[in-house]
């Protein structure tokens, strides 16, 4: 299955890494803030 365009595909994979690290803050603000997480 090919994409469309390279840079779409590229867009795609910015978004990803975007998405993963906006959670990744958003999940350790929420740990060390109200420390509702237990690992």
């Amino acid at each position: 299955m090919l994409s469309p365009s390279p840079l779409q595909d590229s867009i795609r994979v910015v978004l990803c890494y975007l998405e993963a690290i906006v959670f990744f803050l958003i999940f350790s603000l929420s740990r060390t803030g109200k420390r509702v997480v237990c690992n």
